[in-house]
């Protein structure tokens, strides 16, 4: 009965809106430890206006021990997927967890990794490959994987990291070029502008945020759970504008949340689920197989930047 009750009340509180959050001027990430060289890593708990379970990530984006890499590309693409049959390959979808178990055999110091781009197709039981399309703008080491269309044609919201070295988040649109551009991923939509809360909406979800500070040199990621009444109840995305705002973000972006919601530390060549993922939430071990297979991850790499293994180039 008990556990009756607690999916009703996750599922109720997807649909409903929340207070503002008791969160008061920006984290002192001073007190906050080195989870690496230029990355600190944060968990913690909020009561009001309901359950939190809250993962700050701060990376130094001027240290020049610092990098970061996305999916490489897969061997199929460009490829038409088995179905729907007329879409072309992006990426091949991997567990966050896989990502940096790949990155690491690439020779990449992968420290941290995080869920990154929305994809489709999403939802339809005939899925069953682990391709994805519709990914947005993604630019791998400086290849360009994959740009919008569709109903992303008018524009995603992206960071990206140019061939200098700086950082952005932009919206970038179907047409656009992207040369300069070394590496991107993008999300739903900013949710913090110029220092200012966008959003107002009303949905409990788990939640994947990135931020970047006004001067663009420091990275920051809001990992929030969520579907879990005995944890976390989610957040919505006027909510994230105020968490990334109090992590120190003058910019933020939602990016692909729900079920794939997930980060995970990488010390001592083991990794750590650090989040509890909605999908795994009712794994009685090995939670990190029961996380979802997502469209492309994050990585933040510490050391000297290697070159990423080039693919066939497909069909």
């Amino acid at each position: 009965m008990k556990g009756i009750i607690a999916v009703l009340l996750s599922v109720m509180t997807a649909v409903c809106w929340a207070g503002k959050l008791p969160l008061t001027g920006v984290m002192d990430w001073s007190k906050v430890a080195n989870e690496a060289p230029g990355i600190k890593v944060k968990s913690f708990k909020l009561n009001n206006p309901r359950k939190l379970s809250i993962h700050a990530v701060q990376v130094d984006l001027s240290n020049p021990k610092i990098y970061l890499v996305v999916n490489s590309k897969p061997e199929e693409w460009n490829e038409f997927m088995p179905y729907p049959k007329d879409r072309k390959i992006e990426t091949k979808r991997m567990r966050v967890w896989d990502f940096v178990l790949a990155k690491r055999r690439e020779g990449h110091n992968v420290r941290l990794a995080v869920n990154a781009s929305p994809w489709g197709p999403w939802g339809d039981p005939k899925v069953k490959h682990l391709f994805a399309n519709g990914v947005g703008l993604l630019v791998s080491n400086g290849e360009v994987l994959a740009t919008p269309h569709g109903k992303k044609a008018k524009g995603v919201p992206a960071l990206i990291v140019r061939n200098n070295g700086s950082a952005d988040l932009i919206t970038f649109k179907q047409g656009d070029d992207p040369k300069g551009i070394k590496l991107a991923v993008s999300g739903f939509s900013f949710i913090l502008v110029d220092g200012k809360v966008t959003q107002n909406d009303k949905p409990l979800h788990p939640r994947t945020f990135y931020g970047l500070s006004k001067d663009k040199k420091t990275l920051y990621i809001g990992v929030v759970d969520g579907r879990q009444a005995d944890l976390s109840l989610g957040m919505t995305c006027g909510e994230g504008g105020e968490l990334m705002q109090y992590l120190g973000a003058f910019n933020a972006v939602n990016m692909d949340g729900g079920g794939s919601t997930t980060l995970v530390t990488c010390k001592g060549g083991k990794n750590k689920l650090v989040n509890s993922p909605s999908d795994a939430k009712n794994a009685k071990k090995n939670k990190f197989k029961s996380t979802r297979h997502v469209a492309t991850a994050l990585g933040v790499c510490v050391g000297k930047q290697k070159p990423q293994k080039k693919a066939k180039s497909g069909k």
